[in-house]
């Protein structure tokens, strides 16, 4: 499935397990997969997202708010969000494998919490607020797993991994 200059694949059926994979996804002004709140025990896998966030860089190429998700094995370019955003009080969620190239953070974790990224190559330049680098960790309640990434590329004035104030890691 290719998808050119068209609205981004959203999941609105909240509280159903959803498997998005093996899609190409390219040119959306917003984000390239969303799974919305409520979402429980999806699984994103081995996409590739490329050209996302246009017009609307508060995002990402892989976005979901939800428990128990797993993005893997996705391969993201050019997006002008974040590779993979895992937002809003997301909880157990699993970031593996996955190839980021470019975009404000590399992988983003807003308010997650008992979350594990892991085995990641995130490649600059990063070009988010905040210190741009390849994993950007946001308010964050309880432990994160963090390892066995490689990041490249960070600009001057960015971090590796960076846990922004109020961050418990």
């Amino acid at each position: 499935l290719s998808l050119h200059d068209s609205l981004p694949i959203y999941d609105i059926d909240d509280g159903l397990i959803q498997t998005i994979d093996n899609n190409v996804i390219s040119y959306s002004t917003c984000n390239g997969i969303a799974l919305s709140a409520g979402v429980y025990g999806s699984f994103i896998t081995n996409n590739h997202v490329d050209h996302t966030n246009t017009l609307l860089p508060d995002g990402g190429a892989v976005y979901f708010v939800g428990d128990h998700i797993t993005a893997s094995g996705n391969i993201i370019t050019g997006c002008l969000g974040t590779g993979v955003y895992n937002d809003e009080t997301s909880s157990y969620c699993t970031m593996e494998q996955n190839s980021v190239t470019g975009g404000s953070y590399g992988i983003e974790l807003n308010k997650a919490s008992n979350s594990i990224v892991r085995r990641n190559i995130l490649t600059g330049p990063f070009t988010g607020l905040w210190e741009a680098g390849g994993i950007m960790l946001v308010g964050t309640s309880a432990s994160n797993n963090i390892y066995y990434n490689i990041i490249n590329g960070v600009n001057k004035s960015g971090n590796g991994i960076h846990a922004y104030p109020g961050v418990n890691n």
